[in-house]
């Protein structure tokens, strides 16, 4: 299973994020194409990265609707341009400043990963 997606249309950085992810022990991979979310996977992924600057407006839609479906965090990828758009800020679990810090962006991640299982096992009823 995925544990983390990370939808974006720029290379470098693309490489850079999974590569950070993977090093951390986690299992992650890419779209580049968001229209892909349309077909979802077997097991959803755990977590999404949106690469805000990387998509079109209808492409992060696209990304925050479909994580909705799936009920999972999302992490987007912002550039400091971002900052000043209130309602896209509002509608995300974290944000990652650009430059991207690979140390920075595993640690963001894996406490979300964490945190979102210790809220699952709230829900759970001994019986």
């Amino acid at each position: 299973m995925v544990t983390v997606l990370l939808v974006s249309a720029a290379e470098r950085k693309r490489d850079l994020v999974l590569a950070s992810l993977t090093e951390a022990g986690l299992e992650a991979a890419c779209l580049q194409d968001v229209s892909k979310l349309v077909n979802p996977p077997d097991q959803p992924p755990r977590l999404v990265i949106v690469d805000v600057p990387s998509l079109s407006q209808a492409q992060v839609e696209a990304a925050f609707e479909r994580s909705k479906t799936w009920q999972v965090p999302v992490v987007m990828l912002l550039s400091p341009e971002n900052l000043g758009d209130q309602k896209l800020l509002q509608r995300a679990d974290d944000f990652i400043l650009e430059p991207v810090r690979p140390l920075e962006t595993a640690t963001r991640i894996r406490r979300l990963l964490r945190r979102g299982t210790e809220e699952q096992s709230l829900h759970l009823v001994k019986i």
